[in-house]
């Protein structure tokens, strides 16, 4: 019995034995071993079989994985090749493709290796990792451009700049515009057909024809899927498509379907919470929660002054508040704005002003009436035209051929072909300068004076010239010589000079016997008269002329910017135009010259010199840019 145990144990054995290293348990083993993607282990199991099933190619298959794997691609490929559409020859072939242009973009800063590798690895992306491969791409890819426009920015090698708006300024490259902060950095990458200077933290974006929204960080906070955008206002953006308006808020929210009119009247823009809006040929009001709080059955769009409403309907003109109440009723055939508590009303081809309450104060007798201005309206009366003040009183008669509304305490006025000006309180003068610092020069019988804004005169026509007031005084010339008076119109800086400018950062440009200089505001020569010519002080500094050449001085009369320029402009935002030998350049006023500037920005300036552009300071310390 003990003997018959032990011989089937023996031949137990012996099975076992020949089923564990036979070629079926080997030939598993490799499968096992290619399914985890050990091919050079794979194929040593395949290849020690021979022939047994289809392990000679198996073998090939996996040597050539191997190879492809271990950066060998050019000889894996052409084995996977050899092998026609085994298994699946046809997409590894493809796979492996893309990793050898993936493989060889490592480190680059280049990405047109890249874009190669995922367009393959496109053609078959749940093959294998091509997903993940393709993920690790894109912000590779990413990077890489990322990488080439910032050592573009550095480089000044942009298309087109535009100057910084909330601290961000749009830069254009390879037909693209993105956005860059103080620093240089991009902020948004060059994908933009056309895009908006920032405005509240929002700038309007432009792409395949469709306009949207970024903010700051360059977050797209809607999308670009508008016909047209306006500008935001009070936190919302009028927003068109198919043809209708609406309002998005600024995180792209739509608060007001596109439901409302195309218009070409105004822009769609909201005003202290209130939109104009129009709907089948009708004006109403929308509020910032885009609720109608005024219905669309209003003809004429309406005007909002004073805390009314002026609208039209069914042909007559009346008045609402904010809330829709009508608070003086539909009865007039035209009627203005409110302005100082009045607004001009017609009945019957006669106009009058009513107050806000609808009271007629100024009854209905004027031909015409227009909206007062500085306390005056021009009226008209038998065609001529004349000026009545807020209690109806004529201030200036209807004499006048044409009167143009008030402005700074003066009316330009024409008779029998001629033109002057009246002031406030009537007065008539041949010509009148603008008001400044409060008076303004006057012109009677060839003579000038200075009146203030009621019409008072302060300076009598004396003076043969004279021009307007600045610092507190203002040139006056009398028999060829100039000097200033203050504002009382005291002669303070006699007439000695042959020639003065007006006076700027404290100082005055004088001319003597050919040569100029500089007095302060007390008529002391503070800088001597040296010069061959001479401009006013702008931002500190003034352009001089020596022997046909200018450069520019400091307020303590040094020579900062050396006189080698055949002409030159004031300084205005940090920068001056100059010119040489037929050429027009710019300087900063530390003296750095530039081929190109544009005006300074949140105290930045774009400049251009040599085919770069670059960002300086005040100072001319270039903060973006190659040195």
């Amino acid at each position: 019995m003990k003997k018959l145990i032990l011989a089937l144990v023996l031949l137990l054995s012996c099975f076992l034995l020949s089923a564990c290293g036979g070629p079926e348990f080997t030939y598993k083993t490799a499968q096992s071993l290619l399914s985890q993607g050990k091919y050079a282990e794979a194929a040593e199991k395949f290849e020690s079989l021979g022939s047994y099933e289809d392990s000679t190619t198996l073998a090939i298959y996996c040597k050539a994985c191997a190879l492809c794997e271990s950066g060998d691609f050019e000889v894996g490929i052409s084995a996977l090749e050899k092998l026609g559409d085994y298994k699946d020859c046809p997409m590894r072939i493809t796979y492996y493709t893309a990793r050898s242009w993936d493989d060889n973009s490592v480190g680059t800063t280049e990405f047109e290796w890249m874009e190669r590798a995922k367009s393959i690895y496109n053609e078959n992306p749940l093959y294998l990792d091509s997903m993940e491969r393709i993920a690790a791409l894109d912000e590779r890819i990413s990077k890489a451009k990322e990488n080439l426009y910032n050592a573009a920015i550095q480089n000044g090698e942009l298309d087109r700049v535009s100057s910084f708006s909330e601290g961000l300024a749009a830069v254009k490259k390879d037909g693209k515009y993105g956005y860059i902060d103080t620093t240089g950095k991009l902020v948004s990458p060059f994908q933009w057909d056309d895009v908006d200077p920032f405005s509240d933290g929002l700038a309007k974006v432009y792409k395949d024809g469709k306009y949207g929204f970024i903010d700051t960080t360059g977050t797209l906070v809607s999308p670009c899927q508008w016909d047209y955008a306006d500008p935001f206002s009070e936190g919302l953006a009028a927003v068109k498509k198919d043809g209708k308006w609406g309002f998005i808020d600024n995180t792209g929210k739509l608060v007001s379907p596109c439901q409302w009119d195309d218009n070409a009247e105004l822009v769609y823009t909201f005003i202290d919470g209130l939109a104009l809006v129009k709907k089948d040929g009708k004006w109403g009001i929308i509020d910032t929660t885009g609720k109608l709080v005024i219905p669309c059955e209003y003809d004429e769009y309406l005007v909002h002054s004073e805390g009314l409403i002026r609208v039209k309907k069914d042909g007559k003109y009346g008045y609402i508040d904010t809330t829709g109440k009508l608070v003086i009723p539909f009865q007039w055939d035209d009627a203005g704005c409110f302005i100082d508590g009045l607004a001009p009303v017609g009945k019957d081809g006669k106009y009058g002003f009513i107050d806000t309450t609808g009271n007629l104060v100024i009854p209905c007798q004027w031909d015409d009436a227009w909206d007062f201005s500085e306390g005056l309206a021009i009226v008209k009366k038998d065609g001529k035209y004349g000026s009545i003040d807020t209690t109806g009183k004529i201030v200036s008669p209807c004499q006048w051929d044409a009167v143009y509304s008030f402005g700074g305490g003066l009316a330009l006025v024409e008779k029998d072909g001629k033109w002057g000006y009246i002031d406030t309180a009537g007065h008539e003068w041949d010509n009148a300068d603008s008001f400044s610092e409060g008076l303004a020069a006057v012109l009677k019988d060839g003579k000038y004076g200075f009146i203030d804004t009621t019409g008072k005169i302060v300076s009598p026509c004396q003076w043969d010239n004279a021009w307007d007031f600045s610092d507190g005084l203002a040139i006056v010339k009398k028999d060829g010589k100039s000097g200033f008076i203050d504002t009382t119109g005291k002669l303070v800086i006699p007439c000695q000079w042959d020639g003065v400018s007006p006076f700027s950062d404290g100082l005055a440009m004088v001319r003597k016997d050919g040569k100029y200089g500089f007095i302060d505001t007390t008529g002391k020569l503070v800088i001597p008269c040296q010069w061959d010519d001479a401009y006013s002080f702008s931002e500190g500094l003034a352009i001089v002329g020596k022997d046909g050449k200018y450069g520019f001085i400091d307020t303590m009369g040094k020579l900062v910017i050396s006189c080698q320029w055949d002409d030159a402009e004031i300084f205005s935002e940090g920068l001056a135009r100059v010119y040489k030998d037929g050429k027009r350049s710019y300087i900063d006023t530390a003296g750095h010259e530039w081929d190109v500037a544009y005006s300074f920005s949140e105290g930045l300036a774009w400049v251009k010199k040599d085919g770069k552009w670059r960002v300086i300071d005040t100072k001319g310390n270039i903060v973006i840019g190659v040195q």
